[in-house]
């Protein structure tokens, strides 16, 4: 931004080269004008300070009205408090973004893990202090840009550290998932981002693959779910989905597996492991997911859901449904 206004400018009036106004009738100077002359003459004559003395009245007062609106003004100025007048430091303020930090940890031990934000306990206080195996939780520690966040395992000397780098310039829910390190035993980490959506029909779902056992590039099984007499009059669509992206889904219920088409055993092992590691999936407008592929070691491969379904509430709401209906039906026959 400019430090300074532009003016406007004054625009003078131009005549052609070579030409100048025609001469108008002469008339004699007017008595006042002439009278004036004379006063300006002798006013200079005289020093700056008797002539104030000497003008008159009219101006003595004007002179004292000036004096008093200096001080005037001089006193408001001394009366401004430092909050009121303009910062040094300029009138441009940084955004501010809600952002949330998400902690899944699918590290495999029994022992859950422990976090630090630049040295301090973020989770002191708190009844659950700790994030165990296959569990998410919403961190209410604000986290910005070079932040370090300290990771450890209860009682078992495994540690990992994460720097925060740069940000989504958006509002968002930052998701960092704790994993097994390749090729030791430290916690390592995979970041995502769950963008604002612009869409308030549909969900947002991040597919994580944490599983720190060999194997092959399996991806996700993701088809509608039907049950009692839809599942012979209606279409299930089916979706393979890759590991590490997040997606919009379409809200509803899903039924989601790992699917590994390049798995020892064939077709047999195939189908075995999308059956044990089914998960339903019920999904709300404007929500976000977590689909975390998790094991290894002495942990079985496992599908996690985050947040889990709320059976409890759909149960309530076909309560709810049948009473509705008992007693419009009840209505019904009070009627006729």
């Amino acid at each position: 931004f400019g430090s300074s206004w532009r003016g406007t400018g004054s625009k003078r009036l131009a005549t052609r080269p070579g030409l100048s106004p025609a001469p108008g009738p002469v008339l004699p100077p007017h008595p006042y004008t002439m009278l004036t002359a004379v006063c300006l003459f002798a006013a200079s004559l005289f020093p700056s300070d008797t002539l104030a003395l000497t003008v008159g009245a009219g101006s003595g007062v004007r002179v004292a009205s000036e004096a008093k609106a200096a001080a005037v003004v001089a006193s408001t100025k001394a009366l401004v408090p430092k909050s009121a007048r303009p910062s040094s430091s300029g009138f441009v303020e940084p955004m501010h973004f809600d952002q949330k930090l998400l902690v899944c940890n699918a590290y495999p031990s029994t022992a859950p893990a422990t976090i630090m934000k630049n040295g301090k306990d973020v989770l002191a206080g708190v009844d659950k202090a700790e994030i165990g195996y296959q569990q998410c939780r919403y961190i209410e520690a604000q986290v910005q840009k070079h932040d370090r966040l300290d990771f450890g395992l209860r009682d078992v000397e495994v540690e990992g550290s994460f720097q925060v780098g740069d940000l989504p310039a958006t509002d968002a829910v930052l998701l960092l998932v704790l994993e097994k390190h390749a090729s030791s035993s430290t916690i390592s980490f995979q970041s995502f981002a769950f963008p604002k959506s612009a869409s308030h029909k549909e969900a947002q779902l991040a597919v994580i693959n944490a599983f720190s056992g060999n194997s092959s590039v399996p991806h996700l099984k993701m088809e509608d779910h039907v049950s009692g007499k839809e599942i012979k009059t209606v279409a299930k669509r089916i979706e393979q989905l890759s590991f590490s992206r997040v997606y919009s889904v379409e809200a509803g219920e899903y039924d989601a597996s790992i699917m590994d088409t390049a798995r020892e055993g064939g077709p047999t092992a195939e189908r075995e492991l999308e059956m044990r590691t089914k998960r339903l999936v019920n999904m709300a407008q404007s929500r976000n997911y977590v689909l975390l592929r998790t094991g290894g070691g002495d942990f079985q491969e496992s599908l996690v859901v985050f947040p889990e379904p709320d059976f409890r509430s759909r149960a309530q709401g076909r309560a709810f449904a049948a009473c509705a209906l008992l007693i419009a039906v009840g209505a019904s026959l009070l009627v006729a």
